[in-house]
């Protein structure tokens, strides 16, 4: 089972013609492990994957397994709008060696429930990796429902789903149907704790991109039984919580940049912020909190 927490990692790029910069990545990447996550995960929303092309991919999963070694638990995103495009990304991901492939629900057109389960058995069947489902209707236009969640994961090779939906009364209806059969991993970061406390397996964040020690011990201190210290931390982040969600992808580069490490901007059609509302105030709370 995966568990524990697993910053959604950001792409950087250069910001003179918009080439990967694998030294931001490596360092950024480094950093992260070194703060304590217990895994990282490649090419998702947060790292931009809709714009990457497969030779990027494979560059990223590539540095990411060199630098870090086996050690490291490796997620990666391969989930396209076709079967056969998720089956070349997901194939090359498994040639890098990861540890599960996270795969979105294919977008753009809307499947129904069933043609979703079919979808994904397929899949399974023609992959040898773990597959971690991926629902964010948000995005994507379409959720998994928590009897699908129950019908497809089946503990080995499709192990569990990472739900960005926001919906927690869902997420508490897959606990009650999965149980421990998979990994239920939230995307949400306001509702960490709450899925902690309610009995999921871990987290999946843009925001441990910025905060990555502190959702470490958000997580060791709700599975050690100390909510309350749990939930100072929760409420010490919240603004930089907020600050996220308003700008989402560029404002996490936004911060990144001002922290040092040279992520570069978003691929068009995204784009930095010009300025953050309060941006010193942000940048205090994180170098604190990274710092407790």
């Amino acid at each position: 089972m995966f568990k524990g927490v697993y910053p959604a990692v950001v792409t950087p790029f250069h910001p003179e013609g918009g080439s990967l910069n694998l030294d931001a990545f490596t360092k950024h990447i480094e950093w992260l492990v070194k703060s304590g996550v217990d895994g990282l995960v490649i090419m998702g929303s947060t790292g931009e994957a809709p714009f990457l092309t497969r030779e990027e991919r494979v560059s990223l999963l590539k540095t990411a397994r060199e630098r870090l070694g086996d050690n490291v638990k490796i997620i990666a995103g391969t989930g396209a709008q076709s079967l056969k495009e998720t089956l070349v990304y997901s194939r090359d991901a498994e040639k890098v060696g990861v540890d599960a492939l996270l795969v979105i629900t294919p977008y753009y057109y809307r499947h129904s429930q069933e043609r979703l389960i079919e979808y994904y058995r397929e899949l399974a069947g023609r992959v040898d990796t773990p597959i971690l489902l991926y629902s964010f209707p948000q995005m994507a236009g379409v959720r998994i429902e928590p009897t699908t969640v129950d019908k497809l994961i089946d503990g080995e090779k499709i192990v569990g789903i990472k739900d960005s939906s926001g919906d927690m009364q869902a997420f508490i209806e897959m606990i009650r149907l999965v149980n421990e059969r998979g990994s239920l991993i939230t995307g949400s970061a306001k509702l960490s704790i709450p899925t902690l406390v309610m009995g999921g397996s871990g987290l999946i964040l843009s925001l441990a991109n910025l905060l990555p020690n502190t959702f470490s011990k958000i997580y060791k201190y709700v599975m050690g039984g100390d909510l309350d210290k749990a939930l100072e931390l929760y409420w010490m982040m919240y603004p930089v919580l907020e600050a996220v969600e308003r700008g989402n992808i560029p404002v996490i580069k936004y911060l990144l940049n001002k922290m040092g490490f040279n992520i570069g901007p978003p691929r068009t059609p995204l784009k930095l912020p010009s300025s953050v509302d309060d941006e010193n105030r942000l940048l205090q709370i994180i170098s604190k909190m990274e710092n407790i």
